[in-house]
């Protein structure tokens, strides 16, 4: 069950960055006026979802925000980002579409502002909500020395995370115990 949310939530993830994608795509058409074929806009539209698609929802760990650090979030999406913009210059290139560097280049740098706004509003909405307890995980510590308080320490003091401790469990003693509530 909770797979299954976190793929609904994944691809309504990817939607909303294609959106985006798109209207990048037709800002950057219509400020610089670029006079292509019905049939030419249709093709660059199809190819450059689909390569956007492949590339953004493709990495494993591409969304999932949890106890990820800002640095790393935006590393994940340029790298994406960068490999989906030479696909798309290999597309304009191979395909002889007439889309010069200028209009590719604002069209790369107002997709990164907006996917990188869309993503850290998410995951300021996601950081309200777990604070709040909600979208929590439930873990146990297995152990109860020092190591296990520090763990558990930096989990109570980052509510952020969404990590809920049921307890440790130590083998000498029966059951779960709590250390900080």
């Amino acid at each position: 069950m909770l797979r299954d949310r976190q793929t609904f939530w994944r691809r309504l993830n990817l939607l909303g960055d294609l959106l985006l994608t798109y209207a990048a795509l037709v800002g950057t058409i219509l400020i610089y006026g670029i006079h292509l074929s019905p049939h030419t806009i249709a093709l660059l539209f199809i190819l450059t979802m689909s390569v956007w698609a492949v590339f953004l929802y493709g990495p494993t760990g591409s969304y999932f925000y949890r106890m990820k650090p800002p640095g790393r979030i935006l590393r994940e999406l340029y790298l994406a980002l960068a490999k989906s913009f030479l696909a798309f210059t290999a597309i304009l290139f191979f395909l002889q579409i007439p889309f010069s560097s200028q209009p590719a280049l604002t069209f790369f740098a107002a997709n990164a502002v907006l996917l990188t706004a869309f993503r850290f509003s998410l995951v300021a909405i996601l950081n309200y909500y777990r604070t709040r307890g909600r979208s929590n995980r439930n873990v146990i510590i297995i152990g109860t020395g020092a190591k296990a308080r520090q763990v558990a320490d930096r989990i109570c003091d980052n509510k952020s995370w969404g990590v809920h401790i049921l307890g440790f469990l130590d083998y000498h003693r029966s059951g779960l115990w709590r250390y900080r509530d």
